[in-house]
């Protein structure tokens, strides 16, 4: 498998927040790759409490539109991954 390395700037994170506030999001989180070294991450990992009726319309428009890989966490309910996403994250919003 190969792995493609990106770099993950401060626009694209303020693009990712103004996005979810339009889906009702009061909360992003970033873990995961983009979070540990940003200039070579491989994805970009977020929590976020978007309701969960909304969250898998808006993880694919989202991955669409930035046309990155971005993989999604719902915070609600919480869960065990979820309270250590907390813990070891960046709030974004």
């Amino acid at each position: 498998m190969i792995r493609y390395a990106m770099n993950v700037t401060q626009e694209h994170l303020n693009f990712i927040v103004k996005f979810a506030k339009d889906y009702g999001a009061t909360k992003v989180l970033l873990f995961g790759s983009a979070f540990d070294n940003p200039t070579d991450a491989s994805d970009i990992d977020i929590a976020t409490d978007i309701p969960v009726s909304l969250i898998d319309t808006f993880a694919a428009t989202l991955e669409e539109t930035m046309m990155m890989p971005i993989d999604v966490v719902p915070l609600i309910p919480p869960t065990p991954f979820t309270r250590f996403i907390q813990q070891y994250s960046r709030i974004l919003l």
